[in-house]
């Protein structure tokens, strides 16, 4: 529940202070996201089992985009959420630390098979990479303008869809893959919720239907068209929902809408492809959908997002809840059960935790990788949007992923 603030492995004696020790893993792997809801103290990250820390910072500049170098979307205050996604390797071993104690903290991070290759991280490459950096951050900033490659194909649709109808929107064959797919949806105030929840997206890759998700709840922002912004996914307050997830097929694609309103509605857009070379490490894309109404707040219960079988990657989530009171309502842990385990690798402390703010905050925010782009009040009262998407903190499986 409300309990996770202050839990550390162990306090270590060091130099006079004490180090509260928020992480201690063996390599190779790489630190890929830190988060806290009151970041303490200075934050020290010692590698490969070094007696001084490789980096050293107050904790509060490094996870708000202050520290030199890594300013924002790098880091970053979002509604009282402080991240930093920022790649931190280590070859052999890393261990974090803080020598202030009693705050509430994640950290991510990716563990490789031994034989993995890795340089661990120096402070001075923070500068060395410097435009390296410079680059990842106008791409986070603003996505829509990464570039489509000169030779891709475009294939616009335009199509009306009687209610019970659908409508094949492209057919395409392969290799290659779809690194753009647009939909120009004319807002409509009172009829835009509805409509882009009853107006069933459908894709199918290679012969296996891997997509079956309403059209608004698909660009991560549903119920209604709520603008924002982030690295595979936006939304325009004028109505163009864009998709830039790559999506690979070997051999066939067929994207269709279903109109499972009551009233017509009209799709147009573009899907843009490209070539892509398939190999045996290809995998498929993938979007599913579920709801469920009237879920009790007691007795607490574990609430399943998905399971999945078989080789994949997960990439992310988007949320959507219809709170009928005031107060808040997600102070359940995330769990991320790979491969079978039987203790959760991922264990997070809250829901809004998990999606980068805090404290239960209404303020909307954007970022290439989390966003809260709905949240109607008062308090936490009514409809909330929020999603976010595992691109540098991406997990793998190989048989089960829950």
């Amino acid at each position: 529940a409300n309990g996770d603030c202050g839990q550390y492995l162990r306090i270590e004696e060091r130099d006079g202070r004490k180090e509260h020790v928020m992480m201690d893993v063996d390599g190779p792997g790489a630190i890929v996201r830190i988060w806290s809801a009151n970041p303490a103290g200075t934050l020290r990250i010692y590698l490969d089992g070094a007696e001084q820390p490789v980096l050293a910072a107050t904790m509060s500049d490094l996870l708000g985009g202050s520290f030199p170098g890594l300013p924002r979307p790098i880091a970053g205050e979002y509604s009282k959420g402080w991240n930093l996604y920022f790649p931190i390797p280590y070859a052999r071993h890393c261990k974090v630390t803080s020598d202030a104690g009693n705050f509430y903290y994640h950290v991510n991070y990716r563990t490789y098979p031994q034989s993995t290759p890795v340089t661990s991280f120096t402070a001075e490459q923070i500068a060395a990479l410097a435009a390296d950096i410079e680059t990842a951050i106008a791409r986070m900033t603003e996505p829509q303008k990464m570039a489509v490659a000169a030779h891709a194909g475009k294939k616009p649709f335009d199509v009306s869809i009687a209610p019970g109808q659908s409508a094949s929107l492209a057919g395409l064959t392969g290799p290659r893959a779809i690194s753009r797919f647009r939909v120009q949806w004319t807002p409509s105030e009172d009829r835009d919720e509805p409509a882009l929840r009853s107006t069933l997206l459908e894709m199918a890759f290679d012969g296996q239907a891997t997509v079956a998700t309403p059209l608004g709840d698909f660009f991560g922002t549903a119920p209604g068209l709520n603008a924002y912004e982030s690295l595979p996914l936006s939304v325009t307050k004028d109505g163009l929902l864009e998709s830039r997830w790559i999506m690979p097929f070997q051999n066939s694609a067929e994207v269709r809408v279903r109109n499972l309103g009551s009233a017509p509605v009209t799709v147009r857009g573009e899907i843009v492809t490209e070539p892509y070379a398939w190999t045996d490490a290809s995998m498929l894309f993938h979007a599913k959908w579920r709801a469920e109404f009237d879920v009790p707040t007691e007795p607490k219960i574990d609430w399943n997002y998905l399971t999945a079988q078989g080789r994949g990657v997960f990439a992310g989530v988007a949320f959507a809840i219809d709170n009928p009171v005031r107060a808040w309502w997600g102070e359940g842990d995330e769990k991320i059960y790979v491969d079978g385990e039987p203790f959760p690798s991922h264990f997070g402390t809250g829901t809004e935790d998990y999606y980068g703010y805090a404290w239960c905050f209404p303020d909307l925010f954007t970022h290439a990788f989390h966003n809260q782009t709905r949240c109607d009040g008062p308090g936490n009262y009514g409809r909330t949007s929020i999603n976010r998407w595992h691109i540098l903190d991406r997990s793998p499986y190989t048989k089960e992923f829950r």
